[in-house]
């Protein structure tokens, strides 16, 4: 199967393309900064604010997974905001417009990224698939992002949607940012209570996910890619830190200050969003690790 991957170089880009290669799929990202070969990968540079010579490399492909998104984290200026918004949802609709465009060498499928922050701060109610979605600019954000998704819909295509929770990996995101300081004070940072839960999901199980969806053709929609036990953001920092010091040793940081620094990141990253992958479970998807134990103990130990 040939596939190409947008925002491949990312965390999770970077470990689908490496995981797909080995199970004899043929693998071209779209990189602004890479070009070449590296192993069986092929890099294409590409600018994706124009549909330029990229529109040939998405020809005749079995399948696009669209990963972009530029990092959420930092200070929410007007500027930054709008440069979220552009790699999303700009983005997207740069590729359906290029999808459009190759009419009958379209590929049959795209995996659309999203994020569970699509539901807004919900405190302890069980989110699903089906639950509405939140005002916040995390929500709304989605909601444009999956709208420019489906879009391909009228072409003919599977459009598969994706909505991701915290990924936990030993080298990026959630884990790799506790890490350094944890070593130090040989405690886990957490703001504010930690009772907000997080709706986490390990990247093995991201990754086997997203090539479930690849691989049944009668898959399409809006998936929740999370692991079916989300827990609060105390009792994971709680577990991460008893893995490395050996002691349910976590300090608190107070979400004023954390406000007050961050703005609006600071409430969502204060948000609580309980999902579970009803979708998932239903279709017959088996998580390796459905607990934040066995997640962290195989990423930590």
């Amino acid at each position: 199967m040939k596939l190409v991957i947008l925002g491949g170089t990312g965390l999770i880009g970077s470990y689908l393309s490496k995981n797909l290669v080995k199970k004899g799929y043929q693998i071209t990202v779209l990189s602004r900064w890479k070009e070449g070969t590296e192993g069986s990968i092929k890099y294409v540079r590409w600018n994706p604010e124009t549909i330029g010579g990229w529109l040939e490399v998405l020809a005749n492909q079995d399948g696009i997974v669209n990963l972009v998104g530029e990092s959420i984290m930092g200070y929410w200026s007007n500027a930054k905001k709008i440069a979220i918004y552009q790699s999303r949802v700009g983005i997207t609709q740069k590729i359906v417009k290029a999808l459009e465009k190759l009419e009958d060498k379209r590929p049959n499928f795209l995996i659309q990224a999203s994020a569970v922050g699509i539901y807004g701060d919900r405190g302890e109610e069980l989110l699903t698939e089906n639950s509405h979605s939140g005002t916040d600019f995390l929500a709304n954000l989605a909601k444009e992002w999956e709208k420019a998704g489906m879009t391909a819909t009228n072409y003919g295509i599977r459009v598969v949607i994706i909505r991701t929770g915290i990924v936990l990996a030993k080298d990026g995101g959630f884990i790799a940012n506790l890490l350094p300081i944890t070593k130090i004070v040989r405690k886990v940072p957490v703001i504010g209570k930690g009772s907000n839960f997080i709706p986490w999901i390990d990247i093995e199980d991201e990754i086997r996910a997203i090539e479930f969806l690849i691989s049944n053709r009668d898959m399409d929609g809006i998936f929740n890619l999370s692991a079916p036990n989300p827990v609060t953001v105390s009792e994971l920092s709680k577990l991460i830190a008893k893995t490395i010091t050996g002691k349910e040793r976590i300090f608190h940081i107070p979400s004023s200050i954390v406000k007050l620094i961050l703005g609006d990141l600071g409430k969502a990253i204060l948000a609580s969003q309980r999902v579970i992958p009803k979708r998932l479970l239903e279709a017959g998807f088996a998580f390796k690790y459905p607990t934040c134990e066995s997640s962290i103990t195989h990423l930590l130990t």
